[in-house]
């Protein structure tokens, strides 16, 4: 995310020493902003205080998050449960790696001998097992 070089509370105090009474085209130049700027900082924060500003931010933040999940539980319900589509083309429309959205695995249960095979191998290593 973008570094921000104003805090709410810097935004506020520009705001209101421009409510004071200081002329915008010296207060702009000395804080270092456009009149774009201040105009859309206008817009956003006109008569809010600094808490206030804080809390419609989190609002806005956790108003995003909740909408994702939503958008997201919705997206893997339609295309699991009404489509019966493959594996491969759900991830393509969800934009999500294959390797994260596998099937559980159905190895075989013989994990003795799995783990008897790796000790040889590692104990011989200049074997060479050929299977036919």
């Amino acid at each position: 995310m973008k570094q921000k070089r104003f805090t709410v509370e810097q935004i506020v105090a520009v705001l209101k020493q421009a409510d004071a009474g200081v002329p915008l085209a010296e207060l702009l130049r000395r804080v270092g902003v456009s009149e774009l700027t201040f105009y859309r900082w206008k817009k956003q924060y006109v008569g809010l205080e600094v808490d206030q500003v804080r809390q419609l931010k989190q609002l806005q933040e956790e108003n995003t998050r909740l909408k994702q999940l939503v958008a997201d539980l919705t997206l893997d319900e339609y295309l699991h449960g009404n489509c019966r589509v493959s594996e491969r083309r759900a991830c393509r429309v969800a934009r999500m790696n294959r390797a994260t959205f596998r099937y559980p695995s159905y190895r075989d249960p013989r994990t003795e001998l799995r783990m008897r095979i790796r000790e040889v191998a590692q104990a011989r290593v200049r074997w060479l097992l050929i299977t036919a």
